[in-house]
């Protein structure tokens, strides 16, 4: 168990007994399973989200089977958008997400850096934003089962639109310092990382692979939090709240 879960010994412990549950008992096991008194908000938040997205796979497991062909969103409607659903109704201070073809607001940034705008608008799947700015913090998207051709497009989308997410964010967080803006960086360098997958258990006899989603969830989660950290500075440095030393913010180093 890495340390993504380990920060949450209740809700492993929830996770572990949930497994060995036969499919008929689940769904009233996880709506009675118990939130002790004597754990901590945090962890209580943990088994909410837990029990959330436990009950949504009895649901799926159960619910009927339809023999037509699958349209390329129906396992991202049902199994991907729950679990980031109920991830921002339980952690609702951290992220915040609009679904299906939304337009991206580095869209409106498009003039600044191509004079022809011309097929270089972007929609998404799935956007999550900073809550209370219009800070975009992920980009989700969906490119079916067995779609490799669409998963190169989403690919290369998701690596164009979050460099555009950069840029926006450097033009309007301008007065703010370059040394806080690096902390969007990994270690010394700009650069795409990976960091973990995992597969979202459809199937019941797939019931072991849940811990693996948690523990991304969890990583995830981190990660975010650390960046809204950054935000709040980049905010207040913008803001003048915080003295940025002459000729060490983002625009200084435009003008070089």
């Amino acid at each position: 168990v890495d340390s993504c879960i380990k920060q949450h010994p209740a809700l492993f412990e929830f996770l572990e007994e949930s497994v060995e549950q036969s499919l008929d008992d689940l769904s009233l096991w996880a709506g009675f399973y118990p939130i002790k008194n004597d754990i901590t908000e945090e962890e209580k938040k943990v088994l909410v989200f837990g029990k959330l997205v436990i009950a949504d796979y009895w649901a799926n497991c159960v619910k009927p089977v339809v023999s037509v062909k699958l349209n390329e969103r129906i396992p991202f409607v049902e199994h991907v958008v729950p679990i980031f659903k109920y991830f921002s109704a339980v952690y609702k201070n951290i992220v915040g997400f609009q679904w299906c073809e939304k337009g991206l607001e580095t869209n409106r940034f498009i003039s600044l850096y191509h004079t022809d705008e011309a097929g270089r608008r972007r929609l998404s799947d799935g956007v999550g934003y900073v809550v209370g700015a219009s800070d975009e913090v992920l980009l989700i998207e969906s490119s079916g089962d067995d779609s490799e051709d669409h998963s190169k497009e989403d690919t290369m989308k998701l690596l164009e639109c979050s460099i555009r997410s950069l840029k926006a964010e450097a033009e309007r967080m301008k007065f703010a310092s370059l040394e806080t803006f690096r902390k969007r960086m990994d270690k010394k360098h700009w650069g795409f990382v990976f960091v973990r997958e995992t597969i979202i258990p459809r199937l019941w006899e797939n019931r072991y692979d849940w811990l693996k989603v948690f523990k991304l969830i969890y990583c995830l989660k981190n990660h975010l939090e650390e960046q809204r950290s950054i935000s709040e500075q980049l905010r207040k440095e913008t803001g003048g709240w915080v003295t940025v030393e002459a000729g060490k913010a983002l625009k200084d180093l435009r003008n070089e």
